[in-house]
């Protein structure tokens, strides 16, 4: 505990020093490395896959010094590489705790082949050998026709290996292991797996039971070598400033720039939207180069962003964003080095018939979606009127005036403006009123003073002084439209529109199948190969029971467990068991 938290304070320091400094500060990266050591490790639920079926990941982030859960990032980021050295896919994860769990769907659209897994943080950017997470992937894509490259020669059979380690054994560690209630299961039969340890092994594990078959597959990294420091890559960047840890959320950085060299750019507010009914907004101001940094620490599912410099004279200002660091692909070893022969070809068929028949099914056996409990930053001081609720009236206007009582409008200078009274204290603050809809900062309310208000879903308001990122204002008002969508074109604001190169992962519940006396006869086929993934198991007693379902595919199959304990001990083991 002494370690993380003399990281973590250090990390705070280094953290508002760079924020105060100038971009192209220079750091000693040395003593970076030296101090907070943070890598990741991903639990697969395999490394070969067909398509139409899915990859299951969990995430440790751990400092490389104990392996201890790491305290310092809190967004992690993962990417399916191809031959080419092609990012194909890229996951944006909100890290809690130092884990994460996401998964990645295999369409048609990939090709057969060598791919790789990379996972890794900002803060992991900065070591010269960068501790990127490696996992080579084999893809097999049934229904296209496959490359010379790909076609094995008589005789010739791919074999995993790993550089720097060797295989696992069954098991790996003594302090832990897996018992079944038997050995042999039938079709639909419930199996129960007993986890005993000889010690309190609490911490973070995760558990896929899976069927085995005969095609080939890359060598799969165990928290063990996770521990020997084996999947070290040789990636680096060749910067010479530190890239900010992402400590309390994404980072999202850029400049103002003046048109008129006299405007100052010291002190501005500058704001950032991610809109829709879930809209995340920030105001932040810049330092002296005219630099801003947000920090965004709520999920959010909009892939554009707004972000406008508040003020009367917002149009004289410009905004730029710096591109966010990444890993050097070009420095990756992608070998394509996969190779199948016509010995696999009923594996291939079976496995090929299983996805499909199960997407087929999909609506029965769906994932859920964790509910996310939205809280915005007003919260819990706002006043909602749903205008549903009331006698519906034309705009946006009408509406203030004959529902919204803590809320009125009058005109100066030709523009409309807001003004919000609390009735509780009696009390009318002079500071302007801010208002959003959908999350978007309207600097000028005459722009939306006669919006349409059948499309306002409603109305919530703060009215009293409010202090929001150096801003202040005499209250809120938030607009929210049915759909969420509200177009910035009828606003007479300057504004610069982002994108973000991924949105976070949602969270999710997998689906577990169970069956009972009723249901043990159902006519719905079950061709799962994937029996159980369970991101999160808790070895919190010396004994835990989890018992899973077995499908209508006999064969081998196989429990893989990889996590580590509160104290950094690395826990890897499997075991097997068969289906009639």
């Amino acid at each position: 505990m002494g370690i993380n938290k003399n990281i973590t304070s250090a990390l705070f320091l280094l953290f508002s020093l760079c924020l105060s400094a100038q971009q192209n500060t220079v750091f000693s990266a040395p003593s970076v490395e030296k101090t907070t050591p943070e890598s990741l490790f991903l639990h697969l639920n395999a490394s070969t896959f067909v398509s139409g079926e899915t990859l299951f990941y969990k995430i440790y982030s751990l400092n490389q010094v104990d392996n201890t859960i790491s305290q310092i990032s809190k967004v992690a980021y993962v990417e399916l590489i191809d031959s080419k050295k092609n990012s194909i896919v890229k996951h944006k994860l909100f890290l809690k705790e130092g884990l994460a769990k996401s998964d990645l769907f295999v369409p048609i659209t990939l090709k057969t082949g060598t791919y790789k897994l990379i996972a890794y943080t900002t803060w992991m950017l900065n070591k010269k050998e960068s501790d990127v997470f490696q996992q080579e992937i084999f893809i097999i894509n049934p229904f296209e026709e496959l490359s010379e490259n790909n076609i094995a020669k008589e005789n010739e059979n791919y074999v995993a290996t790993k550089v720097n380690g060797n295989s696992l054994p069954t098991n790996s560690t003594s302090e832990l292991k897996v018992n079944l209630n038997k050995k042999t299961f039938n079709q639909r039969e419930e199996a129960i797996i007993n986890f005993t340890s000889s010690k309190n092994l609490s911490g973070n594990y995760s558990v896929s039971v899976r069927k085995t078959d005969s095609l080939p597959s890359p060598f799969m990294f165990s928290a063990f070598d996770f521990k020997n420091n084996s999947n070290k890559s040789s990636v680096s960047l060749d910067s010479k400033k530190i890239i900010l840890p992402e400590m309390r959320g994404e980072l999202i950085s850029g400049k103002i720039e003046a048109e008129d060299k006299n405007l100052q750019v010291q002190n501005i507010a500058v704001a950032l939207s991610i809109p829709g009914k879930s809209f995340v907004f920030k105001i932040v101001r810049t330092n002296k180069q005219g630099e801003f940094f947000f920090i965004i620490d709520q999920n959010y599912q909009n892939q554009e962003y707004v972000i406008q410099v508040i003020g009367e004279k917002n149009i004289q200002y410009s905004v730029s964003i710096n591109k966010k660091e990444t890993v050097d692909l070009s420095k990756l070893s992608v070998a394509n080095n996969f190779k199948i022969n016509s010995k696999i070809k009923n594996t291939l068929k079976e496995r090929s018939i299983s996805s499909q028949i199960e997407n087929a099914y999909f609506s029965k056996k769906t994932d859920s979606v964790t509910a996310v409990n939205q809280k915005y930053f007003y919260d819990p001081s706002s006043k909602s009127y749903r205008l549903d609720d009331y006698t519906r009236f034309a705009t946006l206007r009408q509406s203030i005036t004959e529902v919204v009582k803590e809320m009125s409008y009058s005109r100066s200078g030709g523009k409309y403006i807001f003004h919000l009274k609390d009735f509780t204290a009696q009390t009318q603050v002079q500071e302007p009123v801010l208002t959003l809809v959908d999350g978007i900062l309207v600097q000028d309310v005459s722009d939306i003073i006669d919006y349409d208000a059948k499309n306002i879903e409603k109305i919530n308001i703060v009215p009293k002084g409010y202090i929001y990122g150096g801003t202040v204002t005499s209250g809120f008002v938030s607009i929210f439209t049915k759909d969420g969508s509200f177009n910035t074109d009828a606003l007479s604001t300057k504004f610069f529109n982002f994108n973000f190169d991924a949105v976070p992962q949602k969270e999710k519940i997998y689906f577990e199948q169970i069956y009972d006396a009723q249901t043990k006869s159902s006519r719905i086929p079950d061709f799962r190969q994937q029996l159980l993934w369970l991101p999160e198991l808790k070895l919190t007693e010396k004994n835990t029971k989890i018992s899973l379902f077995t499908s209508d595919i006999p064969g081998n199959y196989e429990i893989s467990v990889e996590g580590f304990s509160e104290k950094g001990e690395p826990i890897s083991l499997k075991e097997t068991f068969i289906v009639e």
